[in-house]
């Protein structure tokens, strides 16, 4: 393998994936990520100059490449400023806690968590709280599943841990780990994802379970008991915006390929789709939510800074315009109606000779979604 493709796709939405090559041999695996701060995908690649960070930019399409910093499948994106933070496996055993900031590739040594009973990083099992400046970690440490808090903004490095409900597997004498950890930082939840066991330690089942950070106590929000087929859980992320967790794993219906699960948090429901053919790696672009909630990146450059995007005329018959301040710079366009679905991409030049046509859409109220640059906007826009 000498390239991997970066796929941008909108699940639910009909469209088919887009697909842009990198000169990439190989990857860490579980180092896929997306940094909602600075709008881009980065990746622990490995290229023919060796390790280097890889990074994505889902609005010029263009892939970068600059060195890696310590970087594990242990590493979260504080939404609110960009910076990477890392558990790292340490020589003498410990578990080294950095932060790396990719604007000036520097790696920081926060603190270090002195465990005799861990034996490694679990992977798939952290989550970032930007709200707060607060690291989860869920882990082993001899025979008990531990949530690790690390405060991170503090004057000073400090971490603390809460026992969880544990399992301990009599037939391959391990601890039952819990997989895909993510946090949701609109209503303030943690959640994972459990696997369950008859009586002869098969298992039967996967649950979906908010975690109490006081007392570590578990809800169990939703039982994939409907997907017997889904063999093992791959990569997971979570969907600021709409409160949904995705979640990836083999599936034996869909001749090979990867089943999506969509847990909506909010409304406790469930929906899938089939993952594009050869995906390894999933992340989701919350650069919109993190704009709004934390603020711009100050790494935007003056140009793309207080962009103004409008659409005109609202309400239409069959089509609209695109104003900008910086008509020569493109503009992704996504239609989504009431139901949640997707029902038009495309990209175009902000121009009075450039409509957008609706000639397919009913009468209603459709939700249009405009990119360009580091700028986003959101319309209502009401189709006659």
């Amino acid at each position: 393998m000498d390239s991997i493709d970066v796929i941008k796709w909108q699940p639910m939405s009909g469209i088919s994936p887009a697909r842009y090559t990198a000169p990439v041999y190989g990857w860490t695996n579980n180092t896929g990520l997306f940094d909602a701060f600075q709008g881009k995908y980065y990746l622990s690649a490995i290229t023919p100059s060796g390790g280097q960070l890889m990074s994505f930019h889902p609005i010029s399409n263009q892939v970068s490449f600059a060195s890696l910093g310590q970087i594990s499948n242990s590493t979260e994106i504080d939404m609110s400023n960009g910076r990477f933070y890392s558990i790292v496996a340490q020589i003498s055993g410990d578990l080294g806690v950095y932060e790396f900031n990719p604007s000036s590739g520097t790696d920081t040594l926060l603190g270090t968590i002195v465990e005799p009973g861990i034996q490694e990083v679990a992977a798939n099992a952290t989550a970032f709280d930007s709200n707060n400046g607060v690291l989860f970690y869920i882990g082993q440490d001899g025979n008990l599943n531990y949530l690790y808090t690390l405060n991170l903004r503090g004057a000073a490095f400090s971490w603390s841990k809460t026992v969880l409900p544990t399992n301990f597997n009599p037939v391959t004498q391990t601890v039952v780990p819990y997989f895909c950890v993510n946090f949701d930082n609109q209503q303030n939840i943690l959640f994972a994802v459990t696997a369950e066991y008859d009586s002869t330690w098969t298992q039967v089942n996967w649950n979906i379970v908010e975690i109490d950070r006081g007392n570590g106590n578990l809800t169990t929000r939703y039982s994939l008991d409907a997907f017997p087929y889904l063999m093992h859980l791959g990569t997971s992320v979570y969907d600021q915006n709409s409160g949904t967790l995705l979640l990836t794993g083999p599936d034996t219906l869909s001749n090979g390929g990867q089943r999506l699960i969509l847990f909506n948090t909010i409304t406790n429901n469930i929906t899938t789709d089939i993952l594009p053919a050869a995906t390894y790696e999933i992340a989701c672009d919350n650069h919109q939510f993190a704009q709004n909630r934390y603020g711009s990146s100050t790494s935007a450059s003056s140009l793309e800074k207080d962009q103004k995007l409008n659409i005109y005329p609202n309400p239409t018959n069959n089509h609209f315009l695109i104003n900008s301040e910086l008509p020569l710079v493109p503009v992704e366009v996504l239609i989504q109606g009431m139901n949640g679905q997707f029902v038009l991409q495309t990209q175009t030049l902000p121009s009075d000779s450039n409509p957008i046509s609706l000639p397919a859409l009913a009468q209603g109220v459709y939700v249009v979604h405009l990119r360009q640059g580091e700028s986003r906007s959101t319309h209502r826009l009401l189709v006659r």
